[in-house]
């Protein structure tokens, strides 16, 4: 079996582990900043969310229609005084 057969997933999770061991644990400076930056790229990724989103909503205008959207604020929420019993 070859390095090649392993793939990209492999290899990722072989330098994040030893980014893990050697950085974390261990007290390597140079591992240490290679886990930061795989852990600041996998969150990264997941935050901008790559990709498109899903259509929520869709819907045919004919000419001269319109379709407005709005925003209503949320009503706001009843302060919980801390030790108050119920009436």
């Amino acid at each position: 079996m070859s390095w090649r057969s392993f793939g990209t997933t492999a290899l990722k999770r072989t330098v994040r582990t030893n980014a893990l061991r050697r950085g974390l644990l261990g007290g390597s400076r140079l591992w240490l900043v290679a886990f930061a930056v795989l852990r600041i790229a996998s969150w990264s990724s997941k935050v901008t969310k790559r990709g498109e989103a899903p259509i929520a909503f869709r819907q045919a205008l004919q000419p001269g229609q319109s379709f407005v959207i709005t925003h209503l604020e949320a009503p706001a929420r009843a302060s919980k005084s801390k030790g108050a019993s119920p009436a």
